[in-house]
């Protein structure tokens, strides 16, 4: 049975900084580049603590702070991976306008 009262103590303590540790930058580096799946289905942590701080979170980040560097971290690497896609259509669109002329 879930415990709304021990739930909400722990997210306290996780938002706190009561850490358990930090996640390794080849963990972040990963979770990352593949985001992560958030909660399935009905999750009673999500709706009492809120979606940023619910246990499935807090089982894969030790603290907020790791959390947010997530958040940062995937941020970035969207944005990379859209700079990236950009850059390969412009040089197909380039490489197709230097054949064009050929």
């Amino acid at each position: 049975m879930f415990d709304v009262f021990k739930d909400r103590e722990l997210a306290v303590l996780w938002d706190n900084g009561v850490e358990a540790g930090t996640l390794d930058s080849e963990t972040m580096a990963e979770l990352a580049q593949k985001g992560m799946t958030y909660c399935e289905g009905y999750c009673p942590s999500e709706e009492y603590t809120g979606a940023d701080r619910c246990s499935c979170i807090r089982e894969i980040f030790p603290s907020p702070k790791d959390y947010r560097l997530y958040l940062a971290a995937r941020n970035r690497y969207e944005k990379l991976l859209q700079l990236g896609l950009l850059a390969k259509a412009l040089s197909q669109d380039k490489n197709r306008d230097t054949n064009d002329n050929h």
